[in-house]
């Protein structure tokens, strides 16, 4: 990774939080291609925030795709609390939720 000073710390940082970003989405098979390289990323971040990332990306790569989906779905798409998208609130689990996504 770059070099360090504020500079690096920042390019750090962004490393980590598109890899968090990447990771928020749905575990399809694009997501568990990716894998490999968000781990390079991340450990390449050499930062203690890395370590939840690097936690998760165990658990990703030791479980099927079937099973991140479930929980994937359950967690975010069937938990008002936890849902990633603003529809949500709007919407609830209704038919116009779907149009709107």
């Amino acid at each position: 990774m770059r070099g360090g000073g504020a500079r690096g710390a920042a390019f750090r940082t962004a490393v980590l939080r598109q890899a968090a970003a990447r990771l928020l989405g749905y575990p399809g098979e694009e997501l568990m291609r990716e894998l490999p390289l968000l781990r390079e990323a991340v450990t390449g971040a050499g930062t203690p925030a890395a370590r939840p990332l690097l936690a998760f990306l165990d658990h990703a790569e030791a479980t099927g795709r079937t099973e991140l989906a479930a929980h994937y779905v359950h967690t975010f798409d069937f938990d008002r609390r936890h849902c990633l998208h603003l529809t949500w609130w709007e919407d609830g689990d209704t038919r116009r939720r779907g149009a709107a996504l």
